[in-house]
């Protein structure tokens, strides 16, 4: 079921009770920041399943925005560009963000 779900956060508020809206987020950044992935057979179902899945299922870290990298680590805007600059800290860049790679504890 959740597979179906990969971005229904997109569609409700953030306070939505139907579904974990935080887990779904963090899905969708998970595969955004994978490489390779072509996002314009993201919707097909046979590509999901066959190329994206594997990879989301081995991926044992997580990747966060700029906003949610900051509270996990503890440090300001200011550091964790340092930190990304400086190439202690694992980084891709979607679009405009930023994602940074946080090794689950």
């Amino acid at each position: 079921m959740q597979r179906l779900q990969a971005r229904s956060w997109r569609f409700v508020a953030d306070d939505y009770a139907g579904f974990d809206v935080a887990a779904s987020k963090q899905r969708s950044l998970t595969w955004m920041a994978l490489e390779g992935i072509d996002k314009t057979r993201i919707g097909r179902k046979s590509y999901w399943v066959k190329l994206v899945i594997p990879r989301l299922s081995s991926a044992d870290d997580c990747w966060y925005r700029s906003q949610e990298a900051c509270k996990k680590l503890r440090v300001t805007s200011c550091e964790l560009s340092h930190l990304r600059t400086a190439g202690k800290l694992p980084f891709r860049k979607v679009g405009n963000a930023f994602l940074y790679r946080i090794d689950n504890d």
